[in-house]
């Protein structure tokens, strides 16, 4: 092999600095690429229900909804208002102030919980009714709100 290169297949030598030059096109390129280049990834929230607001002299509960709705992502404001509370076989509670979200709170709702998680499942009842069942058996809790506002937000 000759000094000062390498050789390619027909035996001839080939310089270091042509690796060195090809080698900083490359580079040269890629990042011209990354800089001209818009990232188009689109981040999305996990999709379900953040509790936004509690008004207690109104009783009105503020809960955003997102998610896909026939293919288009959409978020979904729902103001409503407790129609009851209900923990297991106990009692029901009504009234606007008988539910019990927490605000800042997201639930999403689960299809088959993991063993040890807490089952939560929501329904949007003919835009007139929202119903947050969470656990199950004599640990269940059924929060039903009745919808005053439905919108989507632009």
């Amino acid at each position: 092999m000759p000094q000062g290169g390498l050789q390619n297949s027909a035996h001839m030598p080939i310089k270091h600095s042509t690796y060195r030059k090809a080698a900083s096109l490359l580079l040269a390129g890629f990042v011209a690429m990354t800089l001209g280049c818009e990232q188009t990834a689109v981040v999305k929230d996990v999709e379900g229900y953040r509790v936004v607001s509690h008004d207690t002299k109104t009783g009105e509960w503020v809960i955003l909804r997102n998610g896909t709705f026939d293919g288009k992502y959409l978020v979904k404001r729902i103001t409503a208002v407790c129609n009851y509370y209900q923990w297991g076989n106990g009692k029901r509670v009504e009234g606007q102030d008988a539910c019990n979200l927490r605000v800042g709170e997201m639930l999403v709702p689960t299809v088959a919980p993991d063993r040890g998680k807490e089952s939560l499942v929501i329904s949007e009842l003919s835009s007139e009714w929202l119903t947050i069942i969470r656990g199950q058996g004599p640990e269940m809790v059924i929060q039903t709100l009745k919808i005053v506002k439905y919108e989507v937000l632009p």
